[in-house]
């Protein structure tokens, strides 16, 4: 599946397995390369915004750590980072915004890290609730077209239990709310990251490695192949284990008439203690067929 780009000898794409054309391909030493925090919906007056829940921004990081100094990114040294407030609950959430080209088979490949603030000289792995790879899709506009928000899931932990599992979304909650009167900035739960639309995927259960303490990291390879055609995910994979998703039902719901060929990437995290909780991409491919 190699592109003849990454066969001959790119350090900086050999390191993934693309499809043959690839889309865009974001290494954060050389800026934010578009990615941005998610800002709630609004129309005449920032009075009505919707859905902004307090996401906060992504940020260029070179993983600052008290008794290392910086962990730098897994090559070169910055890395995007995603945090949260250190309340249970709270989720920040970076997104690219972008439009497909044709209908086919797409995939995202990144390395990946996540971990706690080191805030106190305990492991903490427990502390954060989970992190999720997101699409948010849309084939036509109005009544000649679907939206649909996949997603991929690594629950993490819940109230301090540890669960360590991945899951997807089985549900598509969206119900609209107008915020000013021409209802062309419309809010719903499209980004929510309620634990009620997520469902295991069978077999999914995968300790990730999380190291000894809270300021060493480890990346992790993560790939997710989806077909825009049918809107739904074909297969996830994270380092050696691969998942099976042309099983799961896609889950769409209306299309909006300003949003035609959308095809938008996020990542998440959430906190599950009064403890921040980070999330890194050192750097991220997207690709599709021929």
């Amino acid at each position: 599946m190699n592109s003849h780009v990454a066969s001959h000898g790119n350090p900086a794409l050999s390191k993934f397995n693309p499809l043959p054309r690839i889309i865009s391909y974001d290494d954060f030493d050389d800026g934010v390369c578009g990615w941005t925090q998610l800002v709630g919906n609004y129309e005449e007056t920032l009075d009505n915004i919707r859905n902004s829940d307090d996401t906060r921004a992504p940020m260029l990081s070179s993983i600052p750590m008290f008794d290392i100094g910086s962990h730098g990114a897994m090559d070169g040294t910055y890395a995007l980072k995603v945090a949260t407030r250190g309340q249970p609950g709270h989720f920040a959430y970076a997104v690219k915004r972008m439009t497909w080209q044709r209908l086919g088979v797409i995939q995202l490949e990144a390395f990946i890290t996540y971990t706690v603030e080191a805030s106190r000289l305990t492991l903490g792995d427990e502390d954060l609730r989970a992190f999720t790879i997101q699409m948010d899709l849309q084939d036509g506009y109005e009544d000649r077209g679907r939206r649909a928000i996949p997603s991929i899931r690594y629950h993490n932990s819940q109230e301090g239990e540890l669960r360590r599992v991945w899951q997807t979304r089985s549900k598509y909650m969206r119900p609209k709310v107008r915020t000013g009167p021409s209802d062309k900035a419309s809010a719903g739960s499209t980004h929510a990251l309620r634990a009620d639309e997520f469902e295991d995927i069978p077999d999914a259960y995968q300790p990730l490695c999380y190291n000894e303490v809270a300021t060493k990291i480890n990346w992790h390879y993560v790939r997710w192949l989806v077909d825009l055609d049918g809107l739904h995910s074909l297969e996830f994979q994270c380092n050696d284990r691969v998942y099976d998703l042309r099983g799961f039902p896609p889950v769409s719901g209306e299309a909006e008439s300003n949003l035609s060929n959308l095809l938008n990437l996020a990542f998440a995290v959430e906190a599950d203690a009064d403890r921040r909780c980070f999330f890194y991409v050192d750097s991220v491919l997207l690709s599709a067929e021929d």
